[in-house]
């Protein structure tokens, strides 16, 4: 995983504290093209400001054949500064249609989403994302053996924003999921 915290990266399990790394989103040059089966970013997009949002998203999809956002969204794009409201580090909050819009223009297409309503009010989308025309499947074709760790995930954190929330200090929810995957 990837987040611009030091302090979440030395404050995580220290069993997965050897796969993560401190870095940007905006910047992932350490990486080769297509480097992970799947991108994910859970509650990341929407604290990063455009434009340097577009080239967080463009990261993601080079190095990712796959990439699976969760977002808050707003029902129309009018006003996507929702740093007033519930959250004050959400600045790019869209509707569902807009950030279908963004990862098209990159190559890719939305294969699963679900909408849902958070208790406060606030509404947010997991989406699913792969390269466009692909024969009907839920993700790009990925080959992995019985028993085996061959797939590669990038986890993109929000620590920063949320250090005892989703990212890293998520009791290593996501970056657990590395036992299982190199």
């Amino acid at each position: 995983g990837v987040d611009i915290s030091e302090w979440a990266i030395l404050n995580a399990p220290s069993d997965v504290q050897d796969h993560l790394y401190v870095g940007d989103v905006c910047d992932l040059s350490l990486w080769k093209n297509k480097s992970f089966d799947l991108a994910i970013g859970f509650d990341v997009f929407e604290h990063i400001h455009v434009p340097d949002l577009y080239t967080a998203l463009n990261e993601a999809c080079r190095v990712a054949k796959n990439v699976y956002v969760d977002v808050p969204i707003a029902d129309d794009d009018l006003t996507p500064d929702k740093s007033g409201g519930t959250d004050k580090s959400h600045v790019s909050v869209y509707s569902v249609d807009w950030w279908k819009k963004q990862f098209s223009e990159r190559g890719f297409e939305a294969t699963a989403e679900n909408i849902y309503s958070y208790p406060e009010g606030d509404k947010g989308a997991s989406i699913i994302f792969r390269p466009k025309g692909l024969a009907a499947c839920i993700a790009a074709p990925t080959t992995i053996a019985p028993d085996s760790k061959n797939i590669k995930i990038l986890l993109l954190s929000n620590a920063p924003f949320a250090p005892t929330g989703y990212g890293v200090q998520c009791g290593g929810m996501a970056y657990r999921w590395l036992k299982y995957y190199d």
